[in-house]
């Protein structure tokens, strides 16, 4: 199960990749937010929590984030090729 100093660092790699820059695009379950609400919604900040992340967005709305036993997220740089399967 992640622990704390990961959430951390996950938090600080996704601070680089992501504040200040809108979304562009988001995939997700929650049929409300599939629909693309959240695209265009500017990152603010992102912050660990316990064993969460929340991805704060500039209208006041978060993005909640549990890893779970072994939930992990990446940052890619445009163009480069995933190195693990969308879900594993």
């Amino acid at each position: 199960m992640p622990e704390g100093d990961t959430l951390f660092r996950i938090a600080r790699a996704l601070t680089t990749a992501l504040v200040g820059r809108p979304l562009i695009a988001v995939d997700t379950t929650v049929p409300a937010l599939a629909r693309g609400e959240l695209v265009g919604r500017t990152t603010v900040a992102v912050e660990a929590t316990g064993k969460n992340l929340l991805i704060r967005l500039d209208d006041g709305r978060a993005i909640y984030s549990h890893l779970r036993m072994t939930g992990s997220w990446h940052v890619y740089r445009p163009g480069e090729r995933w190195r693990k399967p969308r879900s594993y």
